[in-house]
């Protein structure tokens, strides 16, 4: 039982105050009216406020404010500003007051509290220096994705602007395109032949232009091809002559590719060798181009080369003309130097001149699909300068306008190439072709002819033997 009745709730108190060691000095009894005070020294409200809880005990005394984890305002001595201090902050900085004065001490029930981050931080801080991966352990998973979000954002952002610029890019070259197309629409003209030799009604869109290409001395075309353009069919053909093709002419060498130097050049020569063309196809072409191999040379480098299959090795060197050929079979890209070597080439050919007119068409095919395409239009300068110095040509602006715009219409990756059909012989000891009267009317039709009328036998003015 215990010693004490149920009554006495005084002498129970008293006897555990004094088991606490709360009660007086001399052991005596403590009324509950005037608690003792206690054993360790008074600290005022105003200090114990600011003062850490289970804080180390320290030999100096550090002020509140000057605790690395002290986030607040205080003030210093009379005359001063109030400073106001945050956790992260090393130094203090004075507040400025509209009217110059001391601010009242706030209340610090209203202070903020800190965040849980805040407070980690602090305490780390007060730890000392720590790694990059310390100082991340145990944040919140919000708090990293937020950071994450942070850091990929400017990456995200920088993608997104480089998308942008090339979308725009793309969009200014879409425009520039089609107003070259619609510029060349506007000011072109078809070339079409309206001399007395024209055999009326033509097709709409149709034109064919007879391209050449003279030897480094600029007297033999070793390169006559007819091109033809119709917008209606969007079909685009190329029909090589061969330079050996015999021709009418009291000529001691009656080729054709020897008209043009053998009557002087220039318009003279010029008009001699459309002729020779319109008695070997049935009617005069509709204009011409002529081009030297060596401006060929700077046309093919401004246009950055052409990609071409090499049907076989070639090599070749003949210092006389200053033609040095070392090619490799196999597809490559061809800058100009390289691609004069290939459409000169013949020696090394089973069909000798036949091999090189293929070659020379299949050159032409490839080039055309690579470089019609909508960034000509930056080459454009270079190209005017190139034609107004190397070029030899009947068309005016507009009309070399309709055939560029035309080209574009038309599908260039059919594009159809034949040669005129005939017969490689022999004759008082010189290599000639001799022209199909019988077959070349069918291959004309098919391929090259603008008129609505069929070319025929009658039409023609081959010479045989």
């Amino acid at each position: 039982m215990s010693p004490y009745d149920s009554d006495d709730l005084d002498e129970l108190l008293s006897d555990v105050r004094r088991l606490l060691g709360e009660d007086g000095a001399d052991g005596g009894d403590v009324s509950p009216e005037e608690p003792a005070a206690p054993s360790h020294r008074a600290v005022s409200d105003e200090t114990q406020q600011y003062t850490p809880i289970h804080m180390p005990q320290q030999s100096k005394p550090v002020p509140p404010w000057e605790r690395p984890d002290f986030a607040g305002e205080y003030f210093g001595p009379e005359n001063r500003a109030p400073v106001v201090r945050s956790a992260s902050a090393r130094a203090a900085r004075p507040v400025q007051t509209p009217n110059g004065g001391r601010q009242p001490q706030p209340n610090p029930s209203a202070a903020p509290p800190q965040s849980r981050s805040d407070a980690q931080r602090a305490v780390r801080r007060a730890q000392g220096p720590m790694s990059a991966r310390q100082m991340f352990e145990g944040e919140d998973d919000d708090e990293d994705e937020e950071d994450d979000e942070l850091y990929e954002r400017p990456g995200k952002k920088r993608k997104g602007r480089w998308i942008k610029r090339l979308f725009i890019l793309l969009l200014i070259l879409l425009v520039l395109a089609a107003v070259v197309a619609l510029v060349s629409k506007l000011i072109a003209t078809q070339p079409v032949y309206d001399g007395a030799d024209s055999l009326g009604a033509r097709k709409t869109g149709s034109s064919t232009i007879l391209l050449i290409g003279t030897d480094e001395g600029g007297t033999r075309t070793d390169t006559l091809m007819l091109l033809n353009v119709n917008t209606g069919t969007k079909q685009v053909s190329l029909v090589s002559i061969p330079r050996d093709t015999r021709v009418n002419g009291s000529y001691s060498v009656p080729k054709i590719n020897g008209v043009y130097g053998i009557n002087g050049g220039g318009e003279e020569g010029m008009e001699m060798l459309q002729q020779r063309v319109k008695e070997s196809i049935g009617f005069w072409p509709d204009g011409y181009i002529l081009v030297n191999l060596d401006s060929f040379v700077d046309l093919v480098d401004i246009m950055g080369g052409v990609t071409f299959n090499v049907p076989q090795d070639m090599y070749y060197n003949d210092p006389s003309q200053n033609l040095y050929i070392d090619l490799k079979a196999g597809e490559q890209k061809l800058n100009g130097t390289e691609a004069m070597g290939l459409v000169r080439f013949r020696s090394g050919y089973a069909t000798a001149d036949l091999g090189r007119v293929d070659v020379q068409r299949d050159f032409v095919s490839a080039a055309a699909k690579q470089w019609l395409n909508p960034m000509l239009v930056f080459k454009t300068p270079q190209l005017i300068t190139w034609l107004g110095g190397n070029v030899e040509t009947d068309l005016g602006v507009k009309e070399l306008s309709w055939l560029a715009w035309a080209m574009l219409r038309c599908d260039l990756d059919n594009i159809q190439t034949e040669t005129l059909p005939g017969t490689a012989t022999t004759i008082s000891g010189g290599s000639y072709y001799l022209l199909d009267p019988y077959t070349v009317p069918d291959t004309v039709n098919r391929c090259i002819n603008p008129y609505e009328r069929d070319i025929t036998v009658d039409d023609l003015y081959i010479r045989g033997y």
